[in-house]
């Protein structure tokens, strides 16, 4: 049986590990069928890494290849086969910006005891894959309308959260990574 094992190396590109460990990867980078239902959901063309077995690679890893395109690694699941798992699969999504990440906090006032807003806590900065989504949405009490972008990332990124000029509105995880809308 034909597997990533019996591959020789010139078929396998390097990978730097940019977050989520160190050092250089191995594996095949491919795209995805863009009519299979986790794809087309999606604006920006996906691609599938598969390794071989066992693979260090983990959920959330940002990665780089030589030609400098920056990837955020998310599940595929395993290929499993009569003889056991043939290679490790994961579902890239292209990283588009290094931003600042920020999250607002609540501090309880000592005389009232009410919650109010407290300073914004800086996280850091952290690898995202922002794209417009495919459709506008309608505010109808308010007559106006706002065009949100999805976000995908690694970082555990909660709503209500500050990613440089843009409001987490959302935030669930999926495929391992957090994926959700902003609005700026």
């Amino acid at each position: 049986m034909v597997s990533l094992a019996s591959v020789t190396d010139r078929f396998l590109t390097n990978l730097q590990v940019l977050v989520g460990g160190s050092g250089t990867l191995r594996g095949i980078i491919s795209e995805t069928d863009q009519t299979q239902v986790p794809s087309y959901i999606f604006v920006s063309p996906r691609h599938v890494l598969r390794t071989r077995h066992p693979s260090p690679v983990r959920l959330g890893m940002v990665i780089r290849t030589k030609a400098g395109e920056t990837y955020i690694v998310g599940d595929n699941g395993p290929a499993e086969h009569a003889q056991g798992v043939l290679w490790d699969s994961y579902r890239l999504f292209r990283a588009t910006h290094l931003v600042t990440w920020r999250r607002r906090t609540k501090i309880t006032d000592p005389v009232t005891k009410q919650k109010t807003d407290g300073p914004i806590e800086n996280l850091g900065q952290i690898w995202v894959g922002i794209e417009p989504t495919d459709r506008e949405e309608n505010e109808r009490r308010m007559n106006t309308s706002f065009e949100r972008a999805r976000f995908i990332t690694g970082a555990d990124v909660k709503s209500d959260d500050l990613l440089d000029e843009y409001e987490v509105i959302r935030s669930d995880v999926q495929l391992g990574l957090r994926i959700g809308f902003l609005q700026s």
